[in-house]
């Protein structure tokens, strides 16, 4: 799970460092795929917080 959460919370930065439709749509599934295997939001925040 923890590559899962790691990969959503790159997506999330790169959807920060250069918001569209392309970024916006990989972090939307990235955070899904992490939430599917058990993460939570805050799981994926706080990787992105420590990265």
């Amino acid at each position: 799970m923890s590559d899962a959460i790691q990969a959503a919370a790159d997506a999330v930065r790169a959807h920060q460092q250069a918001p569209d439709t392309a970024t916006l749509h990989d972090m939307q599934q990235k955070v899904q795929d992490a939430q599917n295997q058990g993460a939570s939001l805050q799981d994926i925040a706080a990787a992105n917080r420590t990265s």
